[in-house]
């Protein structure tokens, strides 16, 4: 997958080509964080993303894993360190 500019900053992400399992690439609904500026988008399935809508968002950041994982970006300097964190945080 190539790298996907995030539709709130234009960062271009590409931490999800780390992914090695076909089945577990972001598809169409997924939802994604910039590390540049934290702003969550949904993939669009067209290799793209976009910024969800009030509903979705509303959705999104009552998912407990969502906070923390933002909360991990924020204590980052890095995407690999906040994936890190994220990852050992129960």
């Amino acid at each position: 997958m190539s790298e996907i500019a995030c539709p709130h900053c234009g960062r271009l992400n590409d931490c999800h080509d780390e992914v090695t399992d076909p089945a577990a690439a972001p598809k169409a609904g997924d939802m994604a964080i910039c590390w540049s500026c934290g702003g969550v988008a949904v993939f669009t399935g067209s290799d793209g993303q976009r910024k969800p809508t009030e509903a979705e968002l509303a959705d999104i950041m009552a998912n407990p894993r969502i906070r923390q994982a933002l909360a991990a970006i924020a204590e980052s300097f890095t995407p690999h360190q906040a994936i890190s964190l994220t990852r050992s945080r129960p």
